[in-house]
This record gives C-alpha cells, sequence and structure tokens, in this order.
C-alpha cells in the first residue's frame, strides 16, 4: 500500500495542536528578537530563549557569566518591555543546559 507524503506545513494546518505550538514558537522567536534589541549587542546573541508565563518573562543564557549580566540588567529591561506588556511584572534567568 503506498503512502503519500505530506509537507509539514500541510501537517501543521492539519492538526490543531500543532498548528497552536507552531503559534506558541512562533511567539517565543518575536518575543526573544525584540528582548534582544534592547540588550548590549555582545549580551543579545548569548540569550538565546525568551517565553512568557503568566506576568513573568523567562529569559535563558547560554553561559554562567552571561547569565549574570542578563541578571544584572533584568531591572532596565522591565521597565523598557513595560509599555509593550504591561502585565509583566517580573523577570527571572535561567541558564539553558
Amino acid at each position: 500500500m503506498a503512502h503519500s507524503l505530506k509537507s509539514v506545513r500541510h501537517l501543521l494546518k492539519d492538526k490543531p495542536t500543532l498548528k497552536l505550538l507552531e503559534l506558541e514558537i512562533s511567539a517565543q522567536k518575536a518575543l526573544l528578537a525584540e528582548v534582544r534589541t534592547l540588550l548590549p549587542p555582545d549580551l543579545a546573541v548569548h540569550c538565546v530563549a525568551a517565553r512568557l508565563r503568566d506576568r513573568e518573562l523567562i529569559l535563558h543564557a547560554d553561559s554562567a557569566a552571561w547569565l549574570t549580566r542578563l541578571r544584572f540588567l533584568a531591572p532596565q529591561l522591565l521597565s523598557l518591555l513595560q509599555p509593550k506588556h504591561p502585565s509583566l511584572r517580573e523577570i527571572k534567568t535561567r541558564l539553558l543546559h
């Protein structure tokens, strides 16, 4: 029996759960891009993930040294992001393992 091949894009359109995952990934990429524009260029490349959870922004850095710098800048970053994200109350930082 021959199986028809479907593109990933076609599968994403067929499955609501996969479509929601695609939208979430797109939103996280956009958020990361937004955060990176507000960081110094040398730090921006080491901020590797961003996601909103309730009233928190969780940022991931790729090393402990860059995590420390990111944590230090978190209060300034919070004040810069709040106009566009008024419910945002806290930034947490994590090391990407």
